[in-house]
């Protein structure tokens, strides 16, 4: 995660849970970084956009779906 304007971390976060029936749990598997997210390390913000730190970047993933408590909707 951002820390600060080129600071980042990695951190251990506890694992999320399954809290309203519409809810999923997915497993990432990949998570890539992409221009804004250059923005946000090295700038803070892109255009009006600021972040707020500690923030979470990658925004862009794929992943498996690990548990789920309705049917998926097409």
């Amino acid at each position: 995660m951002l820390t600060g304007i080129r600071g980042m971390e990695m951190k251990d976060v506890p694992d999320p849970v399954i809290k309203n029936p519409d809810d999923v749990l997915i497993r990432m598997l990949v998570v890539g970084v992409c221009g804004s997210d250059i923005h946000y390390y090295t700038q803070g913000h892109i255009g009006s956009q600021r972040v707020t730190f500690p923030f979470i970047v990658g925004h862009e993933g794929a992943g498996m779906l690990l548990q789920q408590d309705m049917p998926l909707r097409k």
